[in-house]
């Protein structure tokens, strides 16, 4: 490598230094935009299994007011509406 291309002018230097640190920031700014839409997945994913739950215990509770009474599958479909509410709503 000759002396002149191993001692760059200072602007150049200056480009350098500012392009790493743009380069740095935009792929800062890339990953914080990433996590934000893994923890908006997430809270969607959370809201669809909650709703499930709402909606398949809503059906049981329609199905007993219908036909006022409760038989077996009806307590079974219940069951399985309700197996683990404290995993999708928290223990509270």
């Amino acid at each position: 490598m000759s002396e002149a291309t191993a001692k760059l002018p200072l602007w150049v230097q200056w480009i350098q230094v500012g392009a790493t640190i743009f380069i740095a920031l935009a792929a800062t700014r890339i990953a914080y935009g990433q996590w934000q839409t893994a923890h908006q997945r997430v809270l969607l994913d959370l809201f669809e299994r909650r709703m499930a739950m709402y909606e398949a215990m809503r059906d049981v509770v329609a199905g007993v007011l219908q036909t006022g009474r409760a038989d077996h599958e009806t307590y079974f479909r219940f069951l399985r509406a309700t197996d683990r509410p404290h995993l999708v709503f928290g223990d509270e």
